[in-house]
């Protein structure tokens, strides 16, 4: 809890709010939209549905990440590792590593955006 504490207060260094904060819950995140992307691929392909929308409610259990209450925790997690890498961007030997961790934060923020919205679309 301490490491939350420090790294919220921009006393934590970059590398490990980054890489353990920051980067590895988003690749874990991506492997599971990617899995669940490929089962709805493979359910099409077979015959079947891409979703199942006789299970209504069973569905968002078996899959709980696309439900809406998920979604919102996940960007509210996002923002809270966003600020702690934002806040911890001075703690390194080189600067350039400061910038280029808060160039990939604005990226993910854009690219969230994006995905969000193209997927509401369609």
């Amino acid at each position: 809890m301490d490491w939350i504490k420090d790294a919220w207060a921009g006393k934590q260094k970059l590398w490990q709010v980054f890489w353990f904060g920051f980067l590895l819950p988003q690749a874990f995140g991506f492997l599971i939209g990617f899995i669940k992307g490929f089962v709805r691929g493979y359910r099409k392909a077979r015959g079947g549905a891409s979703y199942m929308p006789d299970q209504g409610w069973l569905y968002d259990l078996h899959m709980p990440w696309s439900h809406p209450l998920w979604q919102l925790l996940g960007i509210l997690y996002f923002v809270f590792l966003a600020v702690m890498v934002w806040k911890c961007r001075g703690n390194t030997n080189n600067k350039l590593w400061g910038y280029l961790a808060m160039g990939m934060v604005i990226l993910a923020l854009f690219g969230g955006i994006v995905v969000n919205i193209v997927s509401a679309w369609g």
